[in-house]
């Protein structure tokens, strides 16, 4: 029986959704990044966080982390393994890797299997969390986002990201957070009155 399903290119909807939960499917795992999820889903949710290119760096954020139970899920293609490909691993790169990875007394190598039954709250609202954290990210300057937002997924708390970043910013860093997603959700959506904020 299978119980997990990483779909094709990411892509994925409700329909999807609401099928894996019809045919007793445990977990879904795909990008953060594009992903839709319903609150009140049944499945788990255990999308990739990082790239082998972003690995070490996402072990070494997630160490330094508040969660209880860090997560890191690599995506790893065939063809991160080719010839000439700007971030791609040779087999003695990726093996020098793993060994490197087996070294660290604190990181466990799992499956999503596995994660589904490890890991406290893989739910929907962690999966709401993080990729709320993705899309602000996307909009923020390089020198405010957090690493580990992007490399990790973080535990649900339930709590809201914005007024933490708020306090510790600033007000005028909202200001600079709504002037750049009002010109962004304009510019998807095609409106073209700039805004004066």
């Amino acid at each position: 029986m299978l119980i997990s399903l990483v779909p094709p290119w990411n892509r994925y909807d409700f329909n999807t959704i609401r099928a894996l939960e019809e045919l007793g499917f445990l977990t879904l795992s795909a990008s953060v990044k594009k992903g839709e999820a319903k609150k009140d889903s049944k499945l788990n949710f255990l999308p990739a966080t990082c790239d082998l290119s972003q690995l070490r760096e996402a072990v070494i954020s997630a160490k330094s982390s508040s969660d209880t139970q860090p997560v890191i899920v690599v995506l790893l293609h065939a063809y991160d393994f080719k010839k000439k490909k700007h971030n791609s691993y040779n087999y003695h790169e990726f093996l020098k890797l793993l060994h490197w990875l087996k070294s660290q007394n604190d990181v466990r190598l799992i499956s999503i299997s596995e994660a589904a039954e490890l890991i406290n709250d893989l739910r929907s609202k962690r999966f709401l969390l993080n990729r709320g954290k993705y899309a602000l990210s996307t909009v923020l300057p390089s020198s405010l986002q957090n690493k580990n937002s992007i490399t990790q997924y973080q535990e649900y708390r339930g709590t809201l990201l914005i007024p933490k970043i708020i306090e510790s910013r600033g007000f005028y860093l909202l200001i600079a957070i709504l002037r750049k997603l009002i010109l962004k959700v304009q510019k998807i959506i095609g409106y073209g009155v700039k805004s004066k904020i």
